[in-house]
């Protein structure tokens, strides 16, 4: 059979997976059970005894083995059982089970064909019934296809005149090895697939990783081509407006900071760092009006150090843009995070003419959301612009 043969339901992992190697296990412990059967059932055989129904007996037997060797060698080969072999293994188990109590009514009674109180693939039967347990079948699924070797056992007792005391036990033993079977089966499959999960998360932070050293090796250089051009363009005199040139020097300063400690969290409430965020942009020309809460409140931390940066490069904007020579800067306190907002009357602009990806809303949003935040910028010509922050506490 084919891998086209296989239940369509029914994935095949990457050959290199945890659940690759959590089939291959499964295979080897199910390669078993047929062995182990083709073992009995030829011993069984041997030990027959003469009767009329002697040499159909065996060629059931010789059958049941044949199969039993065959889905050993498949399952052995693939690394894997292939659901639909088993499941015409079962029909097949279920017909020779019938077969031999048929034969054994034919030739006088169970104790007459056998010497035995049962079929002679009983016990065949017994130590296979575990297989279609460890198949990646629905439980029901795999219930029902033994409970079709079950059905033809109690039959066949029964007709052979075996009392119900032993029929039921007899028969309910191919639904507890197949039901340990199926329930230690998917726990092998669910760790393969947390081991799956794992190593992928895995291998994705650890690319993350390399991709953010890449990106560090690669700016780093400028950085500091930038840096060493503006410290020269300042000690030359060259930026003649003194507000002008006291930006610079503060941007000069931060980049001199960055370069060598890296980023840090802002020290300090919220106001406060939102009171000097003020005095830079004041420094610069930009009045800021602010509106802040009264009272102690709790340090910053990401998402205060999110909003503060935000709230930076919309005031940078509206000193750039908007025309206007005073802001708007706000904080509120929400039920579960702050909220700031950035506002001018200046000469706003059309947020449907900005370029998909570029612009102050999507510079900001990806800022607050790298911080579990989010933001929206609302404008329109002649109207000002108003940006909304808001990050988690």
């Amino acid at each position: 059979m084919s891998r086209a043969d296989l239940a369509p339901s029914v994935a095949v992992p990457a050959a290199d997976s945890a659940a690759a190697g959590a089939e291959r296990t499964l295979a080897v412990a199910a390669f078993a059970g047929p062995v182990a059967g083709l073992l009995l059932v030829v011993g069984q055989a041997v030990t027959l005894p003469a009767s009329p129904a002697r040499l159909p007996l065996l060629a059931v037997c010789v059958t049941a083995a044949v199969s039993a060797g065959l889905l050993a060698a498949v399952s052995w080969r693939r690394g894997r059982l292939p659901p639909s072999w088993v499941a015409v293994d079962a029909v097949l188990r279920a017909a020779l089970l019938a077969a031999s109590f048929l034969l054994c009514w034919y030739g006088g009674g169970l104790a007459a064909t056998t010497g035995r109180d049962n079929s002679p693939l009983y016990d065949f039967l017994v130590v296979t019934a575990a297989v279609p347990g460890l198949v990646p079948w629905p439980l029901p699924v795999a219930m029902a296809s033994v409970t079709l070797v079950t059905a033809t056992s109690v039959a066949g007792e029964l007709l052979l005149g075996n009392p119900m005391w032993n029929v039921v036990p007899n028969s309910t033993a191919f639904h507890g090895s197949a039901l340990i079977a199926a329930l230690v089966a998917r726990q092998v499959r669910a760790v393969a697939r947390r081991t799956d999960a794992y190593h992928r998360e895995t291998a994705e932070r650890a690319a993350a990783l390399s991709a953010a050293d890449e990106r560090r090796r690669h700016t780093e250089p400028l950085r500091q081509r930038v840096l060493t051009t503006l410290t020269e363009v300042l000690e030359s005199g060259a930026i003649a407006d003194p507000r002008l040139a006291g930006q610079a020097r503060r941007e000069v300063a931060w980049l001199h900071g960055l370069l060598s400690r890296g980023p840090r969290e802002p020290d300090g409430d919220l106001p406060d760092l939102l009171r000097a965020l003020a005095g830079d942009l004041a420094d610069t020309g930009l009045r800021v009006e602010l509106d802040l809460p009264a009272g102690d409140l709790p340090p910053g931390g990401r998402g205060a150090a999110a909003l503060v940066q935000a709230a930076r490069e919309a005031l940078t904007n509206v000193r750039k843009h908007s025309g206007a020579d005073v802001a708007r800067l706000s904080l509120r306190r929400t039920a579960d995070g702050w909220l700031v907002e950035v506002a001018d009357d200046g000469c706003g602009f059309d947020p449907a003419e900005v370029p998909v990806g570029l612009g102050l809303a999507r510079s900001v949003r990806d800022r607050m959301s790298r911080a579990g935040g989010h933001s929206a910028v609302r404008s329109a010509p002649g109207r000002g612009t108003v940006v909304l922050l808001w990050a988690p506490r």
